[in-house]
């Protein structure tokens, strides 16, 4: 939210007028309570734009209890991708993905929710003959470094950012990376992000470890996994609003991501650079993102809805 709210005064440099612009959190249902809100009472007037995350384009494609909204009727005026990092303790013995094939021991996924990526980290585990169990119930990014430090759970994932901010810490702790679900560059491939270079992706170490499993339901998972991150934050005007009011909006969105004195002060604030998606290349995502979606595997019933959405619970003590 801070990041939004510091990029918010940029936005508005870029539109006509230079309006104030406030912004008001509306936390709830994973994201469903804003999505909900801005359906309601969002007016095409130009005057109220929304972000909504991951977990409520997900909500709105199952058709989960509680939504109210119709995203795939509003306009994309950009997003914000997000990209992370599996990790690995010292107790998993993982140190490369050379390390991912015949552990032939049972191992542990930490995560605070099953998920898209969760999944997709099972089928990588399923891939190189050995298997992982996937624990939900942990608590933010300072448990999930504890319990890996600590050797509670052997395996999870982080934020890529987080990953960059973090890492004294998980050197300390002999806490390594050892795939990044990637980006997808303006032609539609999965790539490397250049912050981590050096790391392969999640799909390559898939077909490095498994080359067998081209064209599979195991490949399609995890392509899937990098197009969803493309589409953590995404950025809405409501149906209707006319052409000329979105032309603007997107173009302010644009230059405000690309201007000098945002990216330093983003940079100096939050710790990481600012990354955005434009409205093309993002209007694309969102409309592959809702078609992959209503495939009968990720709706209710289905086997890969089973898997992001059901579970085993980390037990309370």
């Amino acid at each position: 939210m801070l990041s939004l709210k510091l990029w918010s005064k940029y936005i508005a440099k870029y539109l006509s007028g230079n309006p104030k612009i406030t912004v008001k959190p509306k936390f709830g249902g994973g994201g469903v309570t804003n999505a909900n809100f801005f359906q309601k009472t969002a007016k095409p007037d130009g005057l109220t734009a929304t972000m909504a995350n991951l977990p409520s384009i997900v909500s709105h494609s199952i058709k989960r209890k509680g939504v109210k909204y119709d995203m795939s009727k509003w306009h994309v005026i950009g997003a914000e991708p997000d990209n992370y990092i599996l990790i690995a303790g010292k107790s998993s013995k993982v140190k490369s993905i050379n390390d991912l094939r015949g552990a032939k021991r049972s191992m542990s996924f930490g995560t605070r929710k099953r998920n898209l990526g969760t999944m997709a980290y099972e089928y990588l585990w399923r891939a190189a003959e050995n298997p992982i169990s996937v624990i939900a119930g942990f608590g933010g990014n300072d448990t999930v470094v504890q319990a890996l430090g600590s050797g509670e759970i052997p395996l999870s994932y982080i934020r890529g950012p987080q990953f960059l901010k973090q890492a004294v810490t998980f050197k300390d702790l002999g806490i390594v990376g050892i795939t990044q679900d990637g980006v997808i560059d303006k032609s539609g491939k999965i790539v490397r992000s250049t912050r981590f270079p050096n790391m392969p992706t999640t799909h390559e170490a898939l077909l490095k470890i498994n080359p067998k499993v081209r064209g599979t339901e195991t490949e399609r998972v995890i392509t899937t996994l990098p197009i969803m991150r493309q589409l953590s934050k995404v950025y809405f005007l409501p149906s209707g609003t006319n052409k000329s009011i979105i032309g603007a909006w997107r173009s302010a969105l644009t230059k405000a991501a690309s201007d000098p004195a945002f990216l330093a002060e983003h940079k100096k604030t939050i710790g990481v650079p600012f990354t955005f998606v434009e409205h093309k290349q993002a209007a694309s995502l969102f409309k592959n993102g809702l078609s992959i979606l209503s495939d009968p595997f990720y709706q209710k019933g289905g086997k890969g809805y089973a898997m992001y959405a059901g579970g085993k619970k980390k037990k309370k003590k």
